[in-house]
């Protein structure tokens, strides 16, 4: 079915996307609160690397998707 309403007429969602979600927002917190931390510790002059080290993760993952610190 190509119509994801025609079952129904209620929108069809899929529950590994709204996991996923979860599971991407929780490790988003969990990287901003590393950045945060390895601010707090190295000042301002904190480095890329450091941050990804802190946590847990490549600086190339860092990079790619940077945290949102304001959410």
């Amino acid at each position: 079915m190509d119509n994801p309403t025609a079952m129904g007429g209620a929108a069809f969602v899929d529950g590994r996307a709204a996991r996923w979600a979860g599971q991407r927002e929780m490790r988003r917190a969990e990287v901003a609160a590393a950045a945060l931390d390895a601010i707090a510790e190295h000042g301002p002059q904190v480095s890329t690397e450091q941050i990804a080290e802190r946590a847990g993760i490549a600086r190339h993952t860092l990079l790619m998707r940077p945290p949102r610190l304001n959410s």
